[in-house]
């Protein structure tokens, strides 16, 4: 019997976004079991308080787990919990060698990274799903009594992401946006030009910044410039070259705040980053901006989102900075992205209630 599952996360906020279906598969495939959830810091920070997870454990490297000390340190407090199960989302081969050295007699994952001898179920990664969140899908079906796949006929889990946020939470973002003026009758929105680590992702400042500036003047919008540390200095350019004001919010701090701040949002614009797929975990409207990765593999869809992608000959590619032209971005025009906006704008109830054209 499989009284304590261990799930190894992924770990970028993005993908721990598109994980959420499988583990909402996990759980209604075994609704008795204890459910861990093993995560670096900033996806343990997203998965908090989701209904398919019993309990978040944060791996903490850099910190207490960081090092071989700290490997070790995590193999024991692994092995104490004695799992039944592991799940590997993440591809590495560090995940497959916590487990089985953790002792965790069944672990299942994709044969990624050399690792398939330290795994009990091995899944082909070659014959996987292209899109990620199909693909975390698709690991240890075979394995699990009564095959619940989300998204299947009379199946209770949703194939579409999931987030939660608690009451206060969503309070203090609002508190937060009523310290500079913004009111919940507001029409807000949210942009988000960065990309992690990846400049080859990112859409042109300015072109976000003109953007920006057409939707205050069009609806009296206002604009929340969103992202994580490694984003300010992007985010700082669009605020520079916008004629219209707009609130500086990426930077260091927490990132469930950013999420209740997006969750508040009427749209949100980004590029393919963990906004984008925290936004549409909340079903809030977006448009998403794909260049050197493609929506087929990351594009969360639903019935709230637009994408606009042109395939160039390059695209896509696993460049982290385009050494070339870029193309792929500089081919998407100010004109595309507003029309994207009306008309995921026009066709969603969330902004019927805000919706406040200028005369």
């Amino acid at each position: 019997m499989i009284k304590k599952i261990l799930v190894r996360a992924p770990n970028w906020v993005g993908d721990g976004v598109m994980a959420t279906p499988a583990l909402m598969s996990l759980r209604a495939n075994f609704p008795a079991s204890e459910i861990t959830v093993l995560a670096k810091p900033s996806v343990a920070a997203l998965l908090l308080y989701h209904p398919a997870i019993d309990r978040v454990l944060v791996y903490e490297s850099p910190g207490r787990h960081e090092g071989p000390i700290g490997f070790l340190r995590l193999v024991f407090d692994m092995r104490r919990e004695r799992f039944d199960l592991a799940i590997l989302l993440q591809n590495a081969f560090e995940a497959a060698l916590i487990t089985y050295l953790a002792g965790i007699p069944k672990r299942h994952g994709y044969d990624t990274d050399g690792r398939g001898f330290l795994l009990t179920s091995v899944v082909s990664r070659k014959n996987a799903p292209r899109h990620q969140r199909d693909a975390f899908c698709g690991i240890g079906h075979s394995e699990w009594p009564g095959h619940v796949v989300a998204g299947e006929k009379n199946a209770d889990t949703p194939v579409v992401a999931s987030l939660r946020l608690r009451g206060e939470e969503v309070q203090a973002a609002r508190t937060r946006l009523a310290s500079f003026g913004i009111s919940q009758t507001d029409f807000i929105i949210g942009i988000s030009p960065g990309s992690a680590a990846s400049l080859a992702k990112r859409w042109i400042p300015e072109r976000f910044a003109e953007v920006a500036d057409r939707l205050v003047e069009k609806y009296n919008a206002k604009i929340l410039l969103l992202g994580g540390s490694g984003d300010r200095l992007c985010a700082e350019e669009v605020q520079r070259t916008m004629k219209h004001q707009a609130i500086l919010l990426a930077g260091p701090f927490p990132l469930r705040e950013m999420m209740a701040i997006i969750s508040l949002c009427n749209l949100s614009l980004s590029n393919d980053s963990g906004p984008m797929h925290i936004a549409s975990a909340f079903g809030i409207p977006y448009i998403a901006l794909f260049g050197s990765t493609e929506p087929a593999i990351a594009f969360p869809g639903g019935v709230s989102g637009g994408s606009l992608y042109h395939a160039v000959n390059c695209s896509p590619c696993k460049f982290l900075v385009c050494p070339v032209n870029h193309h792929c971005m500089t081919a998407i025009s100010v004109e595309e992205v507003l029309s994207a906006a009306e008309e995921v704008m026009n066709k969603h109830e969330k902004y019927k209630r805000n919706y406040r054209a200028s005369p």
